[in-house]
């Protein structure tokens, strides 16, 4: 990681909303619902941070439980401290993206060992549900909707990256 550019979103400098503007726009996933588009398109234009400028991004994971998270908040039926607490569960763990050809450059092979795929896959569908149980369990049991933000509230009162009650939310 020498002499690498990092953003990391996880450092707290950065919120939830930048890694949704990321996934939205670098990842492929089907969105369908009026409200979810609109989301995106805001999101987008005034969430999402230019990577030009970096060789490594280390975030949330983009696995599958994370785009049902993901796809539940710009849909409207996750609110944005339930998308955060979802986010942890299961240890779904970090990601780390190389996105610059100095970055790969920077790649040594050191080894490698073969795995069985039929103990691995367990662990991780294990992971998955997991975090998709508890999240119906606990996260979508909670009247998390009375003192939280929905995307539609980001949409109708055109909250921006540094709103106070976006921080707030977040740092609760």
């Amino acid at each position: 990681m020498d002499g690498l550019k990092i953003l990391d979103l996880l450092n707290g400098e950065y919120n939830i909303l930048n890694w949704i503007a990321l996934l939205l726009k670098y990842r492929t996933f089907t969105i369908e619902d009026e409200i979810a588009l609109d989301a995106k398109e805001y999101i987008l234009k005034h969430y999402l941070i230019d990577l030009s400028n970096y060789d490594v991004v280390i975030s949330y994971r983009a696995d599958d439980s994370c785009f049902f998270f993901a796809y539940s908040f710009v849909s409207n039926s996750l609110p944005i401290k339930g998308l955060t607490k979802a986010l942890e569960l299961g240890k779904l763990g970090t990601q780390f993206a190389l996105i610059s050809k100095k970055a790969f450059t920077q790649l040594k092979y050191i080894s490698s060992e073969k795995v069985d795929g039929r103990a691995y896959f367990p662990k991780f569908s294990s992971r998955d549900s997991l975090a998709r149980d508890t999240y119906k369990k606990v996260i979508k049991k909670q009247k998390s909707y009375k003192n939280n933000i929905f995307v539609m509230d980001i949409l109708r009162q055109e909250i921006k990256e540094d709103d106070h009650r976006i921080q707030r939310m977040l740092h609760k």
